[in-house]
């Protein structure tokens, strides 16, 4: 059986898709303060607006994600 490497790029994109998909708040919360501890400030940015896009306004962990959003949007933009 041979397959087509675009085959096999769009199973994998189908595959992301649905754990994507699948990732509560708290697991995008997690990917964030990983890449957080990494200094990875940017990868930081985005699982964080993620984790807060998934959480309702009035939830409390919000405080926390916007304290990592706070610092690392600052180590993004005006850090060397």
């Amino acid at each position: 059986m041979t397959t087509c490497k675009f085959c096999n790029a769009f199973n994998i994109v189908i595959l992301l898709l649905i754990i994507l998909h699948c990732l509560l708040a708290n697991d995008c919360f997690e990917l964030g303060r990983l890449a957080y501890l990494e200094k990875d400030y940017y990868h930081t940015l985005l699982w964080m607006n993620e984790a807060r896009n998934r959480l309702s306004d009035d939830d409390p962990f919000n405080a926390a994600i916007l304290d990592y959003l706070a610092y690392a949007t600052y180590m993004v933009w005006f850090a060397d």
